[in-house]
């Protein structure tokens, strides 16, 4: 199992947010070109580039989640209609790269003897 796994989009051939505007909520959905990194703590690093459906939902917590769906007619009909820029995207694929994680807000650092914004005085 990996340690760190990743998914960038690549190129978002249709899409769909999550509706809530009815009695019950409808899943959203991406079909798309999606590049998948993974790392594991031995340093094993590893990648791959799919065309991938994509179901988006809540679950019974609120927490957004998401699966892997089948295609539908319509997605077939537009992945042929695209077919020659996927080809392209999946054969060349920009290089593999992890997003830059969030680096901590460094602290202020208290002078010596004392809290910051507390220096001595001289009177």
């Amino acid at each position: 199992m990996a340690d760190r796994i990743e998914d960038k989009d690549l190129l978002v051939l249709d899409s769909k947010e999550i509706d809530t505007s009815g009695r019950y909520e409808k899943p959203g959905y991406k079909l798309r070109i999606v590049q998948w990194l993974y790392a594991r703590k031995d340093g094993d690093v590893g990648w791959s580039v799919k065309l991938e459906r994509r179901k988006y939902f809540h679950n019974k917590d609120g927490e957004e989640r998401n699966k892997a769906d089948g295609f539908s007619l319509d997605d077939l009909a537009l992945i042929q209609k695209r077919w020659k820029e996927i080809i392209e995207i999946m054969k060349n694929p920009p290089e593999p790269a992890f997003a830059e994680k969030e680096k901590e807000p460094e602290q202020e650092q208290a002078p010596a003897g004392g809290e910051p914004g507390l220096e001595e005085v001289p009177f």
